[in-house]
């Protein structure tokens, strides 16, 4: 899988939470997070010995998979 973790950038879920609620323009809190984890969706994270971190280019990923192109928002109602 090759995962440099040193050279990646991570933050806590209260991190993500906030960096989601800037570079968006979305307000998300930790609790949204987590239970996007619970239900399977939601950003990318890393979980080692129980502890949770996201990746700032998996948050980044995750807020560009959440654009809706205009034609697209027509044909889906």
């Amino acid at each position: 899988m090759g995962i440099k973790v040193q050279a990646e950038l991570a933050t806590d879920t209260r991190g993500a939470a906030s960096y989601i609620t800037e570079h968006a323009g979305v307000a998300t809190s930790h609790r949204t997070l987590e239970g996007q984890r619970q239900r399977g969706v939601g950003p990318r994270y890393v979980k080692i010995v129980g502890r949770i971190s996201y990746r700032y280019h998996d948050l980044d990923e995750f807020i560009e998979s959440c654009v809706v192109e205009p034609s697209e928002a027509q044909s889906n109602g």
